[in-house]
This record gives structure tokens, C-alpha cells and sequence, in this order.
């Protein structure tokens, strides 16, 4: 679902989650989960990248790029999905 509008925030945030879920991915919006694990810490890092595409595809509001944008050197959806859930509340 592509987020338009800030009206559209809670069915676009159900239907994020319930694709991470869906994916195995749901870690990344989880802005508390650090893994410590080399091998964890891998795969998260491919599951960020994951959610980052995820995200500069559907965030399309402007305050969504700027998000976007902020993390594009790192790929770190997991502070793009932190960053939204601030300024959403």
C-alpha cells in the first residue's frame, strides 16, 4: 500500500506490518531488537535492506521521503520505521 496522505497512516502501518510479518521481516520495525550474533547480525542486515525498498516504494507523503532519504547511505529501515512512528503520534 503507498502512503499518500497522513489520513492513510493506520491502514498503511497494518498493512507494513502484516507484510513483515508475512516476509519474516517483522524484527526491523521492532526499534528496540539489536541482534548479537554474527550471523544475526547479518541477516538483519539484509532484512533492514529488505524493508528500506519496502519503504521508498510506498512512503510517497513528504515527511515519508525525507525519512527515506535521511537513511538512504545505510539502508536502515529500522530508523526510517522509527522515525515515522514518532512523528505519527
Amino acid at each position: 500500500m503507498v502512503y499518500k496522505d497522513e489520513k492513510q497512516w493506520d491502514s498503511w502501518q497494518r498493512s507494513t506490518v502484516a507484510l513483515a510479518r508475512a516476509q519474516g521481516v517483522e524484527e526491523v520495525l521492532d526499534s528496540t531488537y539489536a541482534p548479537t550474533e554474527t550471523d544475526d547480525i547479518a541477516l538483519f542486515e539484509e532484512k533492514k535492506k529488505f524493508m528500506y525498498a519496502v519503504f521508498e516504494r510506498t512512503l510517497q507523503t513528504d515527511q515519508g521521503k525525507a525519512f527515506v532519504r535521511e537513511w538512504e547511505s545505510t539502508y536502515d529501515s529500522q530508523q526510517v520505521y522509527a522515525s515515522l512512528l514518532y512523528y505519527s503520534i
